[in-house]
């Protein structure tokens, strides 16, 4: 075992041509050109299925400036080459040996994160200056989508939480003493009164989460910071200034894995269960080797906010909770989804898989047009596409 935790299991992407298959020996010839004192990977994936050991887990490897201790590196997960960047070209078997390593080293390192080479950066906050904020979009840092203590936000404090977010962002967006300004009309919809806007940010205010860290440890912060009102007379508009927590500001300078949601689609969501299982995918969606996450049932209990002391039994959990959100992702998502039960204990459902896809063509197809009864302005053609952000 490393002498170091690992915090990351870190997939490289090659672009090479189908019938192109490197080893460990011919990416150690390279490596060693460069300068390397060995392969910089731990392990190396063939297009036969075959797993290809490089540097032992103990020592620190050599594929990611800035992130190399902490993290194990697998090269070899294929992209094609021009014209058709991007394109997974990786065989079955190969794919199958993927699956199988991610989770052989996720069961020898619990804690770790499964992250593309991309999603990593030597300058966190670089990052948050060279995004780009679409129009209508939050990207929001994985941290804040699996908390643990939220079960008293409700569905219009957790969307205004994400205007919030998104209002914020930008290279300032960790910085302490740093205030924000929003107006009321932007947070309460079509609501004529500010009172349900009032309510919300009380409660975000007095909320403390439990936030799982990078590293592994936990950290209870409150989700906002100080808040002040400025009114401007009869019919004008009431602006909003508010801090981001100062407890909360390292999690958005350390983050290194953020989601876009779209604020269209959260706005559709009629349930506090369906935007939270909405977020927890779209934290995972850009993964093109993952297709699903296990959760324990009360882990995923906790992070979709059900209240403690209800929905106690599983059937009535599943009924309640599960079903209904699952249902508003499907509708609404340019992804779709489902929850299975994989173990139990007697008769008590004690883990649960998640698994998720991208919707065809034809199914986003059926979906604008299921849409398009309740008024909703999708287009087939601008489905955004949810996914890690990318720098």
């Amino acid at each position: 075992m490393p002498h170091f935790p690992i915090k990351y299991i870190v997939l490289h992407y090659s672009a090479t041509y189908p019938n192109q298959d490197y080893g460990v020996a011919d990416i150690r010839k390279m490596h060693l050109a460069r300068g390397f004192n060995d392969v910089g990977y731990h392990y190396v994936l063939r297009r036969s299925g075959a797993v290809d050991k490089g540097r032992p887990d103990t020592v620190v490897g050599a594929h990611v400036s800035g992130r190399n201790t902490g993290s194990l590196g697998i090269g070899g997960i294929e992209r094609a080459t021009s014209p058709n960047v991007g394109v997974d070209n990786r065989t079955e078997a190969q794919k199958a040996a993927t699956v199988k390593l991610v989770r052989d080293l996720l069961a020898k390192h619990p804690g770790a994160q499964i992250v593309d080479h991309r999603d990593l950066a030597t300058d966190p906050v670089l990052r948050l200056r060279r995004a780009e904020l679409r129009r209508g979009e939050v990207i929001k840092p994985a941290e804040l989508i699996e908390v643990r203590g939220g079960e008293k936000i409700t569905l219009a404090a957790r969307r205004i939480y994400n205007q919030l977010l998104s209002n914020a962002f930008g290279p300032d967006m960790a910085a302490e003493g740093q205030e924000y300004r929003i107006p009321f009309s932007e947070l309460r919809g079509n609501h004529t009164s500010n009172d349900r806007v009032t309510e919300a940010i009380l409660s975000l205010m007095q909320t403390v989460v439990r936030v799982r860290m990078s590293d592994g440890s936990t950290r209870n912060v409150h989700l906002l910071g100080p808040t002040d009102v400025e009114k401007f007379g009869p019919g004008i508009a009431t602006m909003l200034t508010y801090e981001l927590h100062p407890k909360l500001l390292p999690i958005l300078r350390d983050s290194q894995i953020f989601a876009r949601l779209e604020m269209q689609i959260l706005h559709g969501f009629g349930t506090k269960y369906g935007m939270a299982l909405y977020e927890i995918i779209a934290k995972r969606i850009g993964l093109k080797h993952v297709f699903y996450n296990d959760f324990e049932t009360d882990e995923l209990r906790d992070y979709l906010g059900v209240p403690h002391g209800k929905l106690g039994p599983f059937a009535a959990l599943r009924r309640k909770a599960i079903e209904p959100a699952v249902a508003e992702v499907n509708a609404l998502a340019p992804f779709s989804c489902r929850v299975d039960t994989i173990e139990t204990q007697g008769r008590k459902v004690t883990k649960l898989r998640l698994s998720w896809w991208i919707k065809t063509v034809d199914e986003k197809k059926a979906q604008w047009e299921a849409q398009q009864g309740k008024q909703a302005n999708l287009f087939v053609d601008q489905l955004p596409e949810v996914s890690l952000w990318e720098p």
